[in-house]
C-alpha cells in the first residue's frame, strides 16, 4: 500500500469517528447542541463515503 493510500485510510478513520462519535470532535461542551452534533455527524458520513470511494478507485485502478 502506497503512502497516499495510508493517508486516505487515516482520513477515513477520522471521518468515521466524526460520523459515529461526533461528541469527540466538539471539545467545548457548550457547543454540543443536538443540531451541531447532527451537522458534524452528517459531514463525517459524507466525507467517509467519498474517501472510501476514492480509496477503492485508487486500489483497483
Amino acid at each position: 500500500m502506497s503512502s497516499q493510500n495510508m493517508v486516505i485510510a487515516a482520513a477515513i478513520i477520522v471521518a468515521l469517528v466524526m460520523a459515529f462519535k461526533p461528541e469527540m470532535c466538539i471539545p467545548n461542551p457548550k457547543h454540543r447542541t443536538p443540531r451541531f452534533v447532527a451537522v458534524i455527524r452528517s459531514i463525517g458520513t459524507a466525507v467517509a463515503a467519498v474517501l472510501i470511494i476514492m480509496l477503492l478507485i485508487s486500489l483497483f485502478r
